[in-house]
């Protein structure tokens, strides 16, 4: 019992260190053959040691079109072996679209810190559709 604490403190520990810019991938889709892929950061606490999970930004570019997202909403959940946040962003994007983006984001220990994974979707006010995939620069923007 004493093994399990301290593994699960530990593990606690890992992911308490973990709010600052992890990679996200955006497609910002208003037909199949229309879409646009941006790169960015989302910046949001992953753990309640470090910051309040309620608060994230996320921001995207191509170089062209940038659309930014901030929540207030973040919910917050861990079985010790992981930690769980939803946000519900409010997106803007600089041509003027606006529109709603649900995320659902995990963060494990991975090496000496700490990696997150995670997806989202949600829509603009003219149609578009906005995925994202959050964590390393290795996820498909395909679906």
């Amino acid at each position: 019992m004493k093994m399990r604490l301290i593994v699960g403190l530990f593990t606690f520990g890992l992911l308490a260190g973990c709010s600052a810019g992890y990679d996200i991938a955006m497609k910002v889709e208003k037909s199949q053959n229309d879409f646009e892929i941006l790169m960015g950061t989302f910046d949001g606490s992953m753990a309640l040691i470090h910051g309040d999970p309620k608060n994230a930004t996320i921001t995207a570019t191509n170089g062209e079109l940038t659309c930014n997202g901030v929540s207030n909403t973040g919910t917050f959940s861990t079985d010790m072996s992981k930690n769980k946040v939803k946000h519900l962003f409010k997106m803007t994007c600089s041509d003027g679209r606006t529109g709603n983006l649900m995320a659902s984001i995990t963060a494990r220990p991975q090496g000496y810190g700490v990696g997150i994974f995670g997806a989202a979707s949600g829509k603009l006010n003219d149609g578009s559709k906005i995925k994202v995939v959050f964590g390393d620069a290795s996820g498909t923007l395909g679906w």
